[in-house]
């Protein structure tokens, strides 16, 4: 009769915060949709053809609803990997590459919202960088554990 493996308290942080990745992540294309999609709609509108600020607002949208896009695609995948990850250790190597992008990708975030004054979207792109960096230190934590199996 086979036992059930115990998981170590960085297995469960991972499957905990992979979870919240993956809804940061669906949250994150979500907004980035919507903020590109603001961008597109302002571009077709007839006063943004001689309006430079309005072509700089216009641009200003499309480019963080790029970034959020692409953040959230990241997150959404890093959080799947971790979950999976989280069951078996030995799978972790994914993780801690994603893990290690989106790190990347949500710092370059964070800073652009920042120099833009965006707002509300400051805190999200904060959070999604704090359980960024959570995960690739949890990921190095499950990574050690799995060289040891």
């Amino acid at each position: 009769m086979q036992t059930k493996e115990e998981k170590s308290g960085s297995r469960k942080m991972l499957k905990f915060f992979g979870v919240l990745d993956i809804i940061f992540g669906i949250l994150g294309l979500i907004f980035g949709i919507m903020i590109a999609g603001t961008g597109g709609i302002g571009a077709m509108v007839p006063e943004t053809a001689t309006d430079t600020s309005l072509q700089t607002g216009v641009a200003v949208l499309l480019v963080l609803g790029i970034f959020l896009i692409i953040a959230g695609i990241i997150d959404l995948i890093v959080g799947i990997l971790s979950v999976r990850a989280s069951n078996n250790p030995k799978k972790i190597m994914p993780v801690w590459v994603l893990a290690l992008i989106s790190l990347i990708v949500n710092v370059i975030s964070v800073i652009y919202t920042i120099a833009q004054g965006a707002g509300t979207n400051v805190w999200s792109s904060i959070v999604s960088l704090a359980i960024a960096a959570i995960i690739f230190f949890v990921a190095n934590n499950v990574k050690k554990e799995a060289k040891s199996l």
